[in-house]
């Protein structure tokens, strides 16, 4: 026996098994399809590891986010994330006046390191 479950919302009328079998197709659609991959950037490299080198740093070494692909030129954040979490304090990342951008990749075995160097930046009049 076939029972039916109609809801009304002023002048709509909803047949809530419909609108679950709908649902459902949809969802079947949305996950067959495959996700949007965007180019990298030009000369970028999958880096495990970020080397921060400047004032107040001694080659800390730091996990870029399980994997970024990044590029000389690119500004990098500080502090550095390693499992979901900031690596250093708020108080250790207060660099006014500057920041990090990728000079060159270095490479350890399977490992890839972006080297950082600290760039001052001037305060626009």
């Amino acid at each position: 026996m076939l029972s039916l479950y109609v809801f009304k919302v002023g002048p709509l009328r909803v047949d809530v098994g419909a609108a679950r079998d709908a649902a459902a197709r949809l969802a079947t659609a949305i996950a067959m399809i495959e996700s949007p991959t965007l180019d990298p950037i030009p000369g970028s490299r999958r880096c495990t590891h970020v080397r921060y080198i400047g004032p107040g740093v001694t080659d800390d070494l730091h996990v870029v986010h399980g994997g970024d692909d990044l590029a000389p030129g690119q500004v990098v954040p500080w502090p550095g994330v390693w499992q979901g979490r900031a690596d250093r304090t708020q108080a250790d990342s207060a660099r006014a006046g500057g920041r990090y951008v990728v000079d060159r990749f270095e490479e350890h075995g399977d490992l890839v390191y972006a080297v950082a160097w600290w760039e001052p930046v001037q305060a626009s009049a």
